[in-house]
C-alpha cells in the first residue's frame, strides 16, 4: 500500500504502485483527463501492462485523446501492452453487474501480464455503467469493498472513476468509505473515513460502526486537547522569537502578531483587525513595492529591505513574507511575515563596503586565504604586480608566485610563525607570470574567530623593488662619486706636484745639455753629465703620466676611426702581450669617429693590453671590441658625470684572474698596483683613466674574481674635426736669433736665467720680467719691442694670456709662445690645445725649445 500522512505520503498520482486501490471523484473533464494522462503513461513508462474498462467513452475517443497528449498508442496497442476494454467483456454477465467475474477477471489478467513478461497490471475504470441501473448494481459498494481483499500483495493497482455531479452524494459516501486512497483533482490524498471491509460487510457492522464513532468522540477530544497544547507551544514559540511576525489575510489586514511587533508598533495597539499599510507605515494605501502583494501573486517566498519603524532606533528591517496556502486547494490564502532587525548588519555591511572599496583601491597587494593557505582573495594592485588576474589566483595557493630564491627553512619558519597566532614580517623574492623577479616587504596576520580560531590569513604585500633599485643605484652614484672626487682631488694634488717639479727638471735638464754642450768629448765629465740628463727626462716622463692621470697635459686631437686605428696596432699588441695570449678584434662596421689624440688613444689601449697581460701568466684570451651606442637618461643617471649622448665603445676583456671589490674602486688610483714594486709603477691605468677623462670620454670596469676583467671606454662621436692644423714641432737648424729680440715672462728666478741662456745660445737678445706687470713695464714704459714673447701661462698678478693681449696692442705683430708644466684653461679648454696656439711643454730640452720658437717665427 501507498504510505501516507506524515510517513511520506506521495505528491502526486504517478508515485502509486502496485497493490494500491484508489477512487477518483472528478469534476471536470480536463480533470478526468489530466488523471487517465498521468496514470496510463506512468504504467507505460514502467514497463506494465494498461487495460482501460471504457464505459461512457468509446475506445475510439480514448485513443484519440492519448495519442493528442503525445502517447503513441498504436506501438503499445500492436505489442499488446495497452488494451481497451468494454463492459461486455469486463463486469457485465448476462447483462448484469457481476462482481465475481470482475475480480476474477482482474487475477486472471494481472496473471497473464506477469506471464508476458510486464512487471504488473494497471487498470482504469470509468464507472458510470452505475448510472444505467444494470442489474446488480446495488452489489457496486460490496465490490469495492472486497477489492480491498485483493489489492493488497497483489501485482495489480486500480483507479474507479467518479464525475462528482452524476452520482448521488449518498452512494459517493459510500464509495469513499471503501477505498484508503482518493483522488481529488490530481492530488493523492489519505482517505481518514475508509472502513476495511470485515467492518464494512460484517454481521455486526452497526455496532462496529457505533464503536467507531465513539471512538473518534474520544479521539478528538484529545485532538482538541493536543491542538489547544499545540497552540501554546506554537505560541510561546512565536513570542520567543526576538524576530517580529505578523499574519496577514489577503486584504493585508493584520490577523495577529507577536510581541516584538507590538512593542516596535505600541502607538497602533491593538494591530489585529487592522491594515498592516497602516499600523507599520502610517500610510494610507499599501507601500510600493510590497513583498507580501508579491507574494500572493506568485506564491512564492518574496524579501525586501524596508525603513524600521518611524522614530525608532531600528532603522532599517528585512522582510520575508511567506505564502500560506489551503491544504485541498492549494489556494494562497494570506501572509505570513517575518521581520527581522538588520540595522547593526547594515551599518556593519556599509563599514565591510568602505573598507572593500578601500582594499580595492588600495595601492597595497593584499591577499586573503584560508586557514590551509589556499587564495580567496586578492585585490587588484595584486593582479597588478604580480600579473595574475583574480580568477587566476583564487583558489591556488601562494606557491604560484614561488621564485626559488627563499629555501624551504624559510617558508616553514613563516608557516610556523602565522600558524601559532603571531604575526610575520619580511621581504620575498617573487616571481611574475611574465617570469620576471621582484622583491616585496610582507606582513602575514591570522585572522581569529571569537574562539580563537583561525579562520584566515591577511597578506598586505608592497613591491620594493624599483625602491631597492634606487636605493642600490643611489648608493652606487654615492661611490662612483666619491671615487670621483677622490680621484680629482688626487689629480689636482699629481698635477700641482708634476708642474712644480718640471720647473725644477727644466732647470735640471737645461742646465746638463749647457754643460754638456760645453765639454770635450774626452772630457772625464761627460758621462756624468749624461747620467743627470737620463735620469732627469726619466722624472720628466714620470710627470708627463702624472700630468695625463690629472687631465693637464697638452693634446693633439685629431678626427680618428678607430677600428683603422686599432688594425694599425695590430701586430704592436701581439708582440706586446705575447704568443700564449690570443687577440681577438671584433670591429663594428661603419664605426663612427672620434676627436682624440692618436698618440694618447695608443698609450691607453697599451696600458689595458699590458694590465690584461699581467692578469693572465699563464695565457688566455684578450678581446677588443668597438661599437655605436647611445647612452640614455637612465645610464646617465645611474653614472656619474656621463652627458647623454652618441659615443663610439671600446671594450678591452680579458680571461684574466679578475678583481674583487675593493680592488676595482682603486684602479684608477696613482701608483696603486697589485703586481709588486719590481712590475710596475702603478701609473697605467691612472694614466689611461686621465686622458680618456680629458678626451671627454668615460671609462669603466668590470670583474669578478676568477671571472676575468672587461675595461669599457665611451668617447664621444664626431661629424667633422674641430678646426686647425698641427704646427711640426721639431726642427733641425738650431740657429734661429739672430737680430731678434724675445721677451721671457717666467716667475721661477733659476728657470727664467736657464731659458735666458738657451736663447741666447740661439743667437737672440733677450730680455727678462718675473710677472707680467714687469713685462708691461718694459714695453710700455721703458719702450722694449720684442719680436718674439715666451711666457708661463700661470703667472702671479697678470696672466699669460691677459699679458699678451696688452702687448698685442703696442706690437701687432709679436709672436707668441706659451709654456706651462701644464696647460690650464688659457691654452687648453676643457684639456685640449685650442688649434693654432702654440705651446711648449716643461720640461723641455734646448733643442725643443729651438725648434718650436723656429715654428712660432715661421707660422708653421
Amino acid at each position: 500500500m501507498l504510505e501516507t500522512g506524515s510517513r511520506g505520503f506521495p505528491d502526486n498520482l504517478r508515485d502509486l504502485k502496485p497493490g494500491d486501490h484508489l477512487c477518483c471523484f472528478y469534476e471536470t473533464g480536463e480533470e478526468h483527463r489530466a488523471v487517465l494522462t498521468s496514470f496510463l503513461s506512468r504504467g507505460l513508462e514502467r514497463g506494465e501492462k494498461v487495460v482501460c474498462f471504457v464505459d461512457s467513452y468509446t475506445a475510439e475517443v480514448l485513443l484519440d485523446y492519448l495519442t493528442g497528449k503525445g502517447i503513441h498508442v498504436d506501438a503499445y496497442l500492436e505489442r499488446g501492452q495497452l488494451s481497451i476494454l468494454g463492459g461486455n467483456q469486463t463486469y457485465l454477465k448476462g447483462g448484469a453487474f457481476h462482481p465475481d467475474r470482475m475480480i476474477a477477471l482482474l487475477r486472471a489478467e494481472t496473471e497473464r501480464a506477469l506471464s508476458e513478461g510486464y512487471s504488473a497490471l494497471r487498470v482504469t475504470g470509468e464507472m458510470t455503467w452505475v448510472l444505467r441501473g444494470l442489474p446488480g448494481s446495488e452489489r457496486l459498494i460490496e465490490y469495492e469493498a472486497r477489492l480491498n481483499d485483493f489489492f493488497p500483495g497483489s501485482q495489480c493497482l486500480a483507479i474507479c472513476q467518479y464525475h462528482r455531479s452524476s452520482f448521488h452524494p449518498g452512494l459517493l459516501l459510500d464509495v469513499l468509505r471503501t477505498h484508503p486512497l482518493v483522488i481529488i483533482g490530481q492530488q493523492v490524498y489519505d482517505n481518514f473515513y475508509y472502513i476495511p471491509p470485515a467492518e464494512l460487510l460484517g454481521e455486526g457492522r452497526e455496532v462496529a460502526e457505533l464503536n467507531r464513532w465513539l471512538e473518534a468522540l474520544e479521539t478528538r477530544k484529545q485532538a482538541e486537547d493536543k491542538l489547544k497544547e499545540r497552540e501554546k507551544f506554537l505560541s510561546a514559540i512565536l513570542e520567543s522569537v526576538q524576530d517580529g511576525i505578523s499574519v496577514l489575510n489577503k486584504d493585508l489586514t493584520i490577523l495577529h502578531t507577536n510581541s516584538v511587533m507590538k512593542k516596535w508598533y505600541a502607538k497602533h495597539l491593538p494591530l489585529e483587525g487592522k491594515p498592516c499599510y497602516v499600523c507599520y507605515r502610517d500610510a494610507s494605501e499599501p507601500c510600493h513595492p510590497c513583498p507580501s502583494i508579491r507574494c500572493m501573486k506568485t506564491g512564492k517566498v518574496e524579501m525586501e529591505i524596508v525603513p524600521g519603524p518611524p522614530e525608532s532606533a531600528v532603522k532599517w528591517i528585512e522582510l520575508y513574507s511567506y505564502p500560506m496556502k489551503d491544504p485541498l486547494s492549494g489556494k494562497v490564502t494570506g501572509v505570513v511575515e517575518f521581520v527581522r532587525d538588520v540595522t547593526a548588519r547594515r551599518e556593519a555591511e556599509a563599514e565591510r563596503d568602505r573598507l572593500a572599496v578601500a582594499i580595492e583601491q588600495a595601492g597595497e597587494a593584499i591577499v586573503i586565504t584560508d586557514p590551509q593557505g589556499m587564495i580567496q582573495y586578492v585585490n587588484p594592485a595584486f593582479e597588478a604586480i604580480t600579473g595574475y588576474s583574480r580568477g587566476e589566483a583564487v583558489g591556488q595557493n601562494p606557491r604560484i608566485l614561488k621564485s626559488g630564491k627563499q629555501d624551504e627553512a624559510f617558508y616553514k619558519e613563516l608557516w610556523g610563525t602565522i600558524t601559532s597566532g603571531r604575526t610575520w614580517k619580511g621581504r620575498f623574492v617573487n616571481r611574475r607570470k611574465d617570469g620576471t623577479l621582484y622583491t616585496e616587504e610582507a606582513t602575514i596576520s591570522p585572522v581569529m574567530d571569537p574562539w580563537g580560531n583561525i579562520v584566515n590569513f591577511v597578506a598586505v604585500k608592497r613591491d620594493i623593488t624599483e625602491h631597492l633599485e634606487t636605493s642600490k643605484e643611489k648608493a652606487l652614484l654615492q661611490e662612483q662619486l666619491y671615487q670621483a672626487q677622490k680621484l680629482e682631488s688626487v689629480g689636482r694634488l699629481a698635477g700641482g706636484i708634476a708642474h712644480d717639479f718640471n720647473n725644477m727638471l727644466n732647470i735640471i735638464i737645461g742646465y746638463g745639455e749647457i754643460i754638456l754642450q760645453k765639454l770635450y768629448p774626452w772630457d772625464p765629465l761627460k758621462e756624468d753629465v749624461e747620467k743627470i740628463l737620463d735620469a732627469g727626462r726619466r722624472a720628466a716622463t714620470l710627470t708627463r703620466q702624472l700630468l695625463a692621470f690629472s687631465r693637464r697635459q697638452a693634446l693633439r686631437p685629431e678626427v680618428v676611426n678607430l677600428n683603422d686605428h686599432l688594425r694599425g696596432m695590430r701586430d704592436m699588441l701581439r708582440r706586446l702581450i705575447g704568443e700564449d695570449i690570443d687577440l681577438q678584434l671584433i670591429l663594428a662596421e661603419e664605426l663612427a669617429s672620434v676627436f682624440i689624440d692618436p698618440g694618447q688613444f695608443d698609450q691607453v689601449i697599451m696600458n689595458l693590453a699590458v694590465n690584461a697581460r699581467d692578469a693572465m701568466p699563464r695565457g688566455g684570451r684578450l678581446i677588443i671590441e668597438t661599437a655605436n651606442v647611445r647612452l640614455g637618461e637612465d645610464y646617465a643617471r645611474r653614472h656619474q658625470g656621463v652627458e647623454p649622448g652618441d659615443y663610439v665603445l671600446v671594450a678591452v676583456t680579458d680571461t684574466g684572474c679578475g678583481m674583487d671589490r675593493e680592488t676595482m674602486s682603486r684602479v684608477f688610483e696613482p701608483f696603486f698596483t697589485t703586481k709588486g714594486e719590481e712590475r710596475g709603477t702603478g701609473l697605467g691605468l691612472s694614466v689611461a683613466y686621465g686622458i680618456i677623462k680629458q678626451s671627454h670620454g668615460h671609462i669603466w670596469v668590470y670583474s669578478e674574481p676568477g671571472q676575468g676583467t672587461t675595461f669599457k671606454v665611451y668617447l664621444p662621436q664626431v661629424m667633422e674635426v674641430p678646426g686647425g692644423r698641427e704646427v711640426p714641432t721639431e726642427v733641425k737648424d738650431t740657429v734661429v736669433g739672430e737680430g731678434l729680440t724675445v721677451l721671457v715672462v717666467e716667475d721661477e728666478e733659476a728657470l727664467r736665467e736657464l731659458i735666458n741662456e738657451m736663447l741666447k745660445r740661439l743667437g737672440f737678445e733677450v730680455v727678462t720680467a718675473a710677472n707680467g706687470g714687469e713685462a708691461l713695464l718694459l714695453v710700455e714704459e721703458k719702450g722694449v719691442r720684442p719680436h718674439l714673447v715666451i711666457t708661463d701661462v700661470v703667472l702671479p698678478g697678470v696672466s699669460g694670456d691677459v699679458l699678451v693681449n696688452r702687448l698685442k696692442k703696442r706690437l701687432s705683430d709679436l709672436k707668441v709662445l706659451y709654456m706651462s708644466g701644464y696647460t690650464d684653461n688659457a691654452i687648453v679648454h676643457h684639456g685640449v690645445l685650442k688649434p693654432g696656439t702654440p705651446f711648449i711643454q716643461k720640461p723641455f730640452s734646448f733643442e725643443e725649445l729651438a725648434g718650436k720658437i723656429r715654428a712660432v717665427l715661421h707660422g708653421w
